[in-house]
């Protein structure tokens, strides 16, 4: 979805990558915070930039998303909002 939504988007990494870039570098195991950011479905289309300006496929990759919560963050099936899990990592160069 999120490639079709925004083509410029190349990859998604694992918390475990991520986390590991900073031990790699020298630093120590960093702190997690986690959030999430929910979006509601219309107006993360009107600002999207999808595959042939194909917003109706979008839509219903969005809508897919909501009815069955694929991404494991409790949307609500029938709703209009959507919620991308999201971290800030922080660390302290050893």
């Amino acid at each position: 979805m999120e490639r079709h939504r925004d083509p410029s988007t190349v990859e998604y990494l694992t918390l475990p990558v991520l986390t590991g870039f900073f031990t790699d570098l020298g630093f120590s195991p960093p702190a997690a915070v986690r959030f999430q950011v929910t979006y509601e479905r219309e107006r993360q289309i009107a600002k999207s930039f999808p595959v042939e300006d194909d917003r109706e496929k979008l839509r219903r990759m969005i809508d897919a998303l909501i009815a069955t919560d694929a991404m494991d963050v409790g949307t609500v099936p029938g709703g209009t909002r959507f919620t991308y899990p999201s971290v800030v990592l922080t660390a302290t160069k050893r």
